[in-house]
């Protein structure tokens, strides 16, 4: 979410965010679910799918009523075609959910996976041949980003192909992490955080290469294998770091938190920064402590951040308890329903 704020944590480990929850998924991956791809399937649509659709048809509804009311000059006016087909296209249309692009790319990748996995195993294929496969299509995946292929025939219409190439490595590192290199690798140690680090530290200072990319787009700045590289620092960082906290709070309550609260913030955290710049915008028309506030960028780019000190701090604590409060409503008026009904 800081990310949205305009502000990364630590700007030489940016490729960890999505990469990150493929790796957990594949983390927790069984090898079970192979004899079972059809209950796989419809309990990860229900899981995944549904609350998604879901919540693009509300934020749908929310942002075709602020487009006729002339509250916003971004985002489409809702209709069956964008709401079944762009949601998996690519999920932007409604603006204020397109954090949930990720959450059609996530499912796809679990279910080709599971296809391939069970391939595997009918032919005895070893999982280190199928890592080495998955590199190969991480990679491709990057290089048909140079050209317009996601773009061929209709816009954007293999742009989930591409993404879950790109993605499904991460998966299957994940399922190798758990299952072939964590009994190795279960201790905290600061050089696991030092070393990835200075590797991307590296690339960009020595190397002067671009280390970001936009994976919902699909967009990269360098060669094909660099983004495989520090997204993969990136997760290792970050999964010891956190590994480092826990062990540091000695209490897996906060994993437990976190994992509630993730989805939620995910879902909202748009919809309350726009929320708050329409506070800053009544504000400086009273010329009440916002005294620069441009309402073209307000009014046109979800993205607009008034510019005053610290201001992506605000941005981000408004953005979690307002979307923890849209989730608290959300629960209890389900649970109202379901007492009546």
């Amino acid at each position: 979410m800081f990310y949205h704020c305009g502000r990364e944590f630590i700007s030489y480990l940016p490729q960890w965010r999505m990469a990150m929850f493929i790796f957990a998924s594949g983390y927790f991956f069984q090898e079970a679910n192979i004899y079972n791809i059809g209950i796989y399937i419809r309990k990860k649509f229900k899981k995944l799918m549904l609350p998604c659709y879901g919540w693009q048809l509300f934020y749908g509804i929310v942002i075709s009523t602020f487009l006729w009311l002339g509250f916003v000059k971004f985002g489409s006016y809702l209709s069956i075609k964008n709401l079944i087909f762009d949601t998996i296209l690519h999920g932007h249309q409604y603006v204020f959910p397109l954090a949930l692009w990720f959450v059609p790319i996530l499912f796809f990748t679990q279910v080709i996976y599971l296809i391939i996995k069970r391939i595997c195993c009918n032919y005895n294929i070893s999982d280190y041949v199928l890592l080495i496969l998955l590199v190969f299509l991480n990679i491709v995946s990057v290089e048909l980003s140079f050209t317009d292929f996601n773009r061929i025939i209709y816009p954007n219409l293999f742009l989930p192909l591409s993404k879950v190439m790109f993605f499904m490595v991460f998966f299957h590192i994940g399922y190798l992490y758990r299952n072939k290199i964590e009994k190795f690798d279960n201790e905290f140690s600061c050089i696991k955080l030092i070393i990835p680090f200075l590797i991307n530290f590296a690339i960009v200072k020595c190397l002067h290469l671009n280390i970001s990319y936009i994976p919902s787009g699909m967009i990269f700045y360098n060669y094909s294998f660099l983004p495989l590289l520090t997204t993969l620092t990136g997760i290792y960082f970050y999964l010891h770091l956190s590994g480092g906290i826990i062990l540091f709070l000695k209490n897996d309550k906060i994993y437990q938190l976190l994992k509630n609260v993730t989805f939620p913030i995910m879902i909202h955290h748009l919809f309350c920064f726009w929320v708050l710049n329409t506070l800053f915008w009544h504000l400086y028309l009273n010329d009440i402590i916002i005294h620069n506030f441009d309402y073209n960028a307000y009014m046109s780019n979800i993205f607009y951040w008034p510019q005053f000190k610290f201001y992506y701090i605000m941005f981000a604590i408004v953005g979690i308890i307002g979307s923890l409060v849209i989730d608290y409503i959300y629960k209890q008026l389900k649970n109202k329903i379901i007492v009546n009904f």
